[in-house]
């Protein structure tokens, strides 16, 4: 997509942008660095995004399921939401055959700070190993093979997803479908999940075994 009415940022702008926010980045593949575009106070992309469409978290999942939407590898941050206490930390990376999509509360008059800045932190370190198994598996296991694994994890809506995608489905109906039947199951949607389980270490986990 265009960067229409957009304005080129660096990555230390967005770096002080988030240190406002009292946190580090998340991984930036030195692609992206020189790509970045601010879309926001804190919102920073290298394609045209709406932080609360990442902030409600469900339309760039469908649009990478069905292969619409921007047809160009692309990093956004965000950190979006409304009300009082329902705001939250956005992370996108679609990069070759990975489509990380994270999300973590952050910023409501309610939350624990602190503990919320100690998720992140822990959220990243997570996205970042995952990147980290990746490109060993690139050039081995994966190397070739059509497809794309997508990995969804949204602390804020208990939403935890993960699989391998061989070509893009047809429309919405079919995108619910895929998210239902990857969806880590549980027996209450609000448990947490335990931290080996989470999306990017089951992904991982699973880079690991193929690489």
């Amino acid at each position: 997509m265009p960067h229409e009415n957009l304005q080129p940022a660096s990555l230390e702008e967005a770096q002080m942008a988030f240190q406002g926010l009292h946190l580090k980045l998340p991984p930036i593949p030195e692609r992206f660095a020189g790509q970045l575009h601010r879309q926001g106070d804190w919102c920073f992309a290298s394609r045209t995004v709406e932080p609360m469409h990442m902030y409600f978290f469900e339309k760039y999942l469908h649009e990478v399921l069905m292969g619409t939407g921007s047809d160009a590898d692309y990093l956004a941050l965000s950190h979006a939401g409304h009300g009082i206490n329902s705001y939250a930390i956005n992370y996108q990376l679609v990069a070759g055959p990975l489509a990380l999509m994270t999300q973590a509360s952050f910023g409501g008059l309610f939350m624990d700070a602190a503990e919320a800045r100690r998720y992140i932190e822990r959220q990243f370190e997570r996205c970042a190993a995952l990147l980290t198994t990746l490109k060993t598996a690139s050039t081995g296991g994966l190397k070739g093979r059509p497809g794309r694994l997508l990995v969804f994890e949204s602390e804020l809506r208990r939403f935890y997803a993960w699989g391998w995608l061989d070509q893009p489905v047809s429309d919405e109906q079919a995108a619910r479908t895929w998210l239902d039947a990857h969806e880590i199951p549980r027996k209450d949607i609000w448990q947490d999940l335990p931290e080996r389980d989470l999306p990017t270490n089951a992904a991982r986990a699973w880079l690991e075994a193929v690489a």
